[in-house]
């Protein structure tokens, strides 16, 4: 008899009288019962599951029926030596270990469970069970575990060994539950007991893998049970993920899920896939089929085959096939990614004949970009490491070779003009003037793909941009490249995904073609060895310097608009000449031409120059509104550090994660950060959003308040009273931006003395005027000066901005050369 978990679909679908009826279907997967766990979980619960890297099953919808006949025959038709589902001769859909993943959520690192090293010994299985209750005889595991969840936590008055309990009971529950039921009730298996031992490294195993491996097991038992026509089978193994995968990908219309979502498994309920598996079942009275359908276009999807299939050549009762060419013999055999197992059939990949050559300039990130698209396993290894740390050696071998070659040319052409200047004669008898002759005029500009943004013409702009986002947006989540911009409705949190990961490539690039010292730090540089902790304790809150009398004194107005007069005259000469250098704590240079443009001019503020002025409001609160031994009042956070986070969102530059930058570690500790931040009140992260593919919604401020535990978010742009649609892109911003914020918190600092949990958020209104997109970085630098936790010190104008002049003068004082 099936238990209380058991869930079957009361649909009255008839059995498939050509198999003999088959065996009638039965199975203990419980999704209800995982959902009435997490549904009831607490924030600082939640936290915890996030932190071992299950936060997608955070997302899992009631889903209180399965078609259980629905999931015998999708069972059948898995292939599992190729890793598809045969539906027949012209219908496969191929699966990699990393679509589980983009289903559920789920951690797929690099370390196997089955490995020596993660072997549930008889010893590690008691040290599991006695701190989880489960050394009584006869207690179900499950049961056990879910008494362990129902337990209340807190981060303050719990043990550590209470939410290494609640860690690992969760696992357990889940992949007993959903992932990987057995046939036992309450029961599950414990193979895996040895990768939950260690709380810290769950996330590094590859549990992608492992709910593979045991749906394959599901499988052969099922042919098993078909084979000896017995009258019922129990299914085993993850079928739901089967059920999801193969509806996903199939051309159902308009009940198609969305592919903007991750984890798709959020995505249904029981109503759509009620709809979906009828909408895939042949319209044939007695017959069990759900073939009906057509292999959808895998570039409209977000699994892994979009990077690896063409377009299907699929054939559906009453429609006629297209038939195509047949693609010529492979040379080469791409290993799949995230696979163990080889595939007979693999994508083919163009020959030297076939070498599509790029208008872009090649850069030491694609190769660090390809190796993550189709070895990702390889890319996260210190062996990837060492690969794309070679790769990197040799780009600037080539950009010094091409350096010394365009210092030589250039010195032949002064000495062979020269020369020739001397000699020539040819062009004064024919009365035209000598093409040898030295005319002073304006610098000529080199190629357009070498050239930064802020010099491309509006229409080559678009074109670098559409670039920049080919190259850095291979391997979002979505995979789908050219999609992306097409697409018209996108989640708030995808498009937070692809505006940092533009930005980002774009900074990535520009530095790549920039001479950089050696010993300084650049975008994208980790380093996987945390920061010694320092010895600091939170003892007060510093006083602000407005209840201090303090402030920093700014040259009068007539001086300040003299200047701003002088810098926008001068020759077009000095405009590309750097004039804002400074190494820490990431190398930025910065021409003259970018503060016209961006402070003094209407031009939309760059990643750069935001981040210098916070760096050198920091620079000030330091070294002229507190002292050192008072601490200062408020931390300012670069833009590195959420434009790393929102980038890093699923996965991060060359397997580290934010608190690996070393950017972002030198903004926490260091010579950079000479105070007690323990004491800092408010901590300041300045952010960029966009509510579409090319539209820039502007620059955003969060704050928040450790003694009232609020975070304020300023955007100059709207009044997200009037706005819930921004609202709700705000919430998720501020959401991941809270998880990054604290995890630094505990990397770096023992004993953080704020709970990260109930923070509430306000939407502070410091202004009736709504300025445009371009003037939205003048307008949080000014907020993030003068805002004293309760209003700003000095008002916004309601007909202009503030004078941008005194930034102007700050970032060229004493501090930054």
């Amino acid at each position: 008899m099936a238990s209380s978990g058991s869930h079957r679909s009361t649909d009255n679908i008839p059995t498939d009288d050509d198999s003999g009826h088959g065996p009638a279907p039965t199975s203990r997967t419980s999704v209800h019962k995982v959902y009435a766990i997490i549904s009831n979980l607490c924030d600082f619960k939640k936290f915890l599951v996030e932190q071992i890297g299950f936060g997608g099953i955070l997302k899992l919808p009631n889903l209180a029926r399965l078609n259980l006949r629905f999931s015998k025959w999708v069972m059948s038709k898995i292939d599992t030596e190729n890793r598809c589902f045969h539906i027949d001769s012209n219908k496969t859909i191929r699966f990699w270990v990393a679509d589980v993943h983009k289903v559920f959520g789920v951690p797929c690192g690099n370390r196997d469970i089955h490995a020596r090293d993660a072997v549930s010994s008889n010893t590690s299985v008691q040290i599991i069970k006695s701190p989880l209750g489960m050394s009584d005889k006869g207690k179900p595991i499950l049961k056990a575990a879910e008494e362990i969840l129902s337990r209340p936590l807190s981060e303050s008055t719990s043990s550590n060994i209470e939410k290494d309990s609640f860690k690992m009971a969760f696992v357990i529950f889940v992949m007993g539950h959903l992932l990987t039921p057995s046939s036992k009730h309450e029961h599950t298996v414990i193979d895996f007991w040895g990768a939950i031992a260690n709380t810290d490294s769950i996330s590094d195993f590859n549990w992608c893998e492992y709910v593979l491996q045991d749906l394959f097991r599901a499988v052969a038992k099922l042919n098993l049970d078909v084979q000896k026509d017995r009258t019922n089978t129990h299914l085993q193994g993850c079928h739901l993920f089967a059920q999801v995968f193969y509806l996903d990908n199939m051309n159902l219309g308009i009940f198609n899920m969305r592919h903007d979502v991750l984890p798709q498994i959020s995505c249904f309920d029981d109503v759509k896939m009620r709809r979906m598996i009828l909408q895939c079942s042949t319209p044939l009275k007695g017959v069990e089929d759900w073939s009906a359908a057509m292999v959808w276009d895998p570039e409209q999807i977000c699994y892994t085959r979009s990077m690896w299939d063409t377009k299907a050549d699929t054939m559906t009762p009453g429609l006629t096939a297209i038939h195509r060419p047949q693609p010529q013999v492979q040379r080469i055999s791409p290993a799949a990614p995230c696979t163990s197992q080889p595939l007979q059939h693999t994508p083919a990949v163009s020959g030297p004949d076939t070498l599509q050559l790029s208008n872009r300039v090649a850069t030491a990130n694609d190769f660090s970009n390809h190796m993550k698209e189709k070895y990702p396993l390889l890319a996260f290894s210190e062996v990837g490491l060492m690969l794309k740390h070679h790769n990197a050696v040799g780009f600037q071998i080539a950009n010094a070779m091409k350096n010394h070659i365009d210092q030589e040319n250039t010195r032949f052409l002064d000495k062979f003009v020269a020369v020739m200047a001397e000699t020539c004669i040819c062009c004064s008898l024919r009365s035209l003037p000598c093409i040898a002759q030295n005319k002073c005029g304006e610098v000529p500009r080199v190629a357009s793909l070498y050239r930064p943004a802020r010099e491309l013409t509006e229409s080559e702009g678009k074109f670098i941009h559409m670039q920049l986002i080919y190259v850095y947006l291979v391997d979002v989540k979505l995979s789908c490249i050219y999609k992306a911009t097409q697409c018209t409705s996108r989640s708030p949190a995808d498009s937070m995904k692809t505006w940092a990961d533009t930005i980002l490539g774009g900074i990535m690039m520009y530095n790549e073609d920039t001479e950089v010292p050696i010993d300084v730090v650049v975008m994208g540089q980790t380093c996987a060895q945390t920061p010694d902790k320092p010895d600091l304790r939170h003892t007060h809150y510093t006083k602000d310097h407005w209840r201090a009398g303090t402030g920093v004194e700014y040259p009068s107005i007539a001086v300040q608009d003299k200047l701003g007069v002088l810098i926008t005259r001068m020759a077009p000469f000095y405009h590309e000449r750097n004039c804002i250098t400074h190494p820490t704590p990431r190398y930025i240079s910065m021409p003259a031409s970018t503060l016209i443009g961006q402070l003094l001019g209407n031009d939309f503020m760059e990643h750069d120059l935001c981040s210098l002025a916070f760096r050198r409001l920091r620079q000030l609160d330091m070294r002229v509104l507190y002292k050192e031994e008072d601490g200062v009042y408020r931390h300012l956070f670069e833009v590195d550090f959420s434009v790393s986070k929102l980038h890093t969102q699923h996965r991060v530059l060359a397997g580290e994660k934010v608190w690996e930058l070393k950017s972002v570690q030198e903004q926490f500790v260091g010579p950079n950060v000479n105070y007690n931040i323990c004491n800092c009140r408010m901590f300041h992260i300045p952010v960029v959003l966009e509510t579409g593919w090319d539209n820039v919604s502007g620059w955003c401020l969060y704050i928040w308040d450790m003694l009232k535990k609020n975070i304020y978010v300023f955007d100059p742009l709207t009044c997200l009273a009037d706005d819930p649609e921004k609202e709700a892109i705000h919430e998720i911003v501020a959401d991941k931006l809270h998880v990054a914020l604290f995890t630094c918190f505990y990397k770096f600092f023992s004993g953080w003395h704020v709970e990260c949990i109930n923070l509430k958020k306000n939407y502070p209104v410091v202004t009736t005027t709504k300025f445009s997109k371009n003037e939205t970085g003048i307008c949080i630098i000014h907020i993030s000066r003068h805002f004293n936790s309760d209003t700003l010190d000095d008002q916004f104008s309601d007909a202009s901005l503030p004078n941008p002049v005194p930034l102007l003068v700050a970032l060229q004082s004493q501090g930054l050369q």
